[in-house]
């Protein structure tokens, strides 16, 4: 079984992959009791990596800004610079003993037999390709520098999922694809029984092989809903990756029930607090209430602490992996 170290952006899983089994290690804290020091760089230790010479370890990282869940505030920039930290110590693994007044010695370690890094939600995945000139591929410049450390990288329902270096790096084994979609699927068919599934645009419906709208981007959070599809008198359930603003859902669902649909519910993967907080998350939750359903790949106090119920854990599929992983 996999010794499991669990990044910043994971620690909410803790009990959940304690109770499947799972031996879990997190980051210690700086001399200030806190992971950041007052001029902004991150500290990060492991301090039992002696535990992990010659074993398989899977690190677990959300690659997204901090909610609310958490007191110090991580940046997608801070995950991806701690992932590399704890990916670099279990690759050059030393262990270190104080023998005088800032005097150490250090003794190397074996390395962990196997390393394997799962991303609950991927950092930058909106950034997956240039559409103007200049621009970074924030996406895969934060892939290959892990994948320099890691034999492979499991990530749940990635957004650049038809982009052609991601399809690229899966022929190679080097990305595998994991999905809460099926759990999703699993649980509006008990919540929401005899209702329609669509998709919420064109990527979605590619995706899922689901019917849907259009949608024409604004800026970077809007979008424009576009084209029409019969919903009189029906129950709809809208199912994509990743809830962002949520403007363009409440739009979706506004032009929905003008058409005369019955039911507007909505079920993501991934449900994304935004710098300024989670007023976007309760917003949500304020008008679909039970008409919405996401997972816990991403911590937010909104959904992990608030509002469980709405939320299936992805847990299971992450243990379902590396139960089966070769």
């Amino acid at each position: 079984m996999h010794r499991i170290i669990l990044a910043s952006g994971a620690e909410h899983l803790t009990q959940s992959l304690e109770k499947k089994g799972y031996t879990i290690y997190t980051s210690g804290l700086n001399y200030d009791g806190r992971r950041f020091f007052y001029n902004g760089d991150l500290y990060t230790r492991i301090q039992e990596v002696e535990d992990l010479q010659n074993e398989k370890v899977c690190i677990i990282q959300s690659g997204n800004y901090s909610g609310e869940l958490e007191k110090e505030k991580f940046t997608t920039q801070d995950r991806i610079f701690e992932t590399l930290q704890i990916l670099q110590l279990l690759h050059n693994p030393e262990s270190v003993k104080e023998v005088g007044h800032k005097q150490y010695e250090y003794t190397s370690l074996e390395k962990p037999q196997e390393i394997l890094l799962v991303l609950t939600c991927m950092p930058s995945g909106k950034q997956d390709h240039a559409v103007r000139n200049g621009e970074c591929n924030s996406a895969l410049t934060a892939l290959e520098l892990f994948l320099n450390y890691c034999s492979a990288i499991a990530v749940v329902d990635a957004h650049p999922w038809d982009v052609g270096w991601f399809s690229n790096l899966k022929n190679q084994g080097k990305i595998i694809d994991l999905s809460m979609v099926p759990f999703l699927l699993e649980e509006i068919a008990v919540r929401f029984p005899d209702s329609q599934l669509l998709a919420p645009d064109e990527g979605a419906q590619a995706r899922l092989g689901l019917d849907g709208f259009g949608k024409k981007r604004t800026s970077s959070v809007d979008s424009e809903v576009l084209g029409d599809i019969p919903v009189e008198g029906e129950n709809l359930v809208f199912v994509d990756d990743l809830i962002l603003t949520g403007g363009t859902l409440l739009r979706t669902r506004e032009h929905i029930l003008k058409k005369g649909a019955n039911r507007f519910a909505f079920a993501a993967t991934h449900a994304l607090p935004l710098m300024s907080g989670e007023d976007n998350l309760r917003r949500l939750v304020d008008t679909l209430g039970d008409d919405l359903l996401v997972t816990n790949t991403v911590p937010s106090k909104t959904f992990v602490e608030d509002h469980p119920e709405l939320t299936i854990d992805c847990v299971p599929l992450i243990d379902g992996f590396l139960r089966t992983y070769s």
